[in-house]
């Protein structure tokens, strides 16, 4: 039986806002963090599928591969830097929040792309703010979550971006390396 955190929509509100008292909605489970990757792992696989259906195989290849590792990667780099910090104890409650709350500015981003394909001439700014946000909601819930000063809290979000980076990237690069080898 999946669990379901005491109140996400509440969380992810208040989180959204830089309240700290929203980091307190999330359960800090195992089974709470597990239950927070499944809608990250649900939409992947579902792109994929619609990419497949499109008949783009290496497309869809690259999705299945960077999936798992682009929803797992800033997880493990935040346990990382957090064990190595001594806030182990913190870090479930803080990565189920993470993973909860970033719902909130990727339906942003999503708008700001819309708008700037939509040749909305503030698009790009709108886009940059979102981004923006993003960071630093990121530094709110490592400095809230985890108990951090701001440059600790800097350097869980500099950990998970890399790690991010790096294993989304590599599946990507090395489809597209097999693409361009096999003609």
């Amino acid at each position: 039986m999946i669990e379901r955190p005491a109140s996400v929509g509440r969380g992810i509100w208040l989180v959204a806002q830089g309240r700290p008292e929203g980091i307190g909605c999330f359960r800090g489970t195992a089974r709470a963090f597990f239950t927070s990757l499944i809608p990250m792992l649900a939409f992947a696989i579902m792109a994929a599928a619609i990419l497949l259906a499109r008949g783009k195989q290496h497309e869809a290849a690259a999705q299945l591969l960077s999936a798992p590792a682009s929803v797992l990667a800033g997880p493990l780099a935040s346990h990382f830097v957090a064990v190595r910090l001594g806030r182990e104890a913190n870090w479930a409650r803080y990565a189920t929040a993470a993973n909860w709350s970033q719902w909130g500015y990727l339906m942003l981003i999503l708008i700001a792309l819309a708008l700037w394909t939509g040749g909305f001439a503030l698009a790009p700014i709108v886009l940059l703010a979102v981004l923006i946000y993003a960071i630093w909601l990121q530094l709110f819930l490592a400095r809230s979550a985890l108990a951090l000063d701001w440059p600790r809290a800097a350097l869980v979000v500099l950990a998970v971006v890399a790690a991010n980076f790096v294993f989304v990237l590599t599946p990507t690069l090395l489809v597209s390396l097999l693409t361009r080898a096999g003609g």
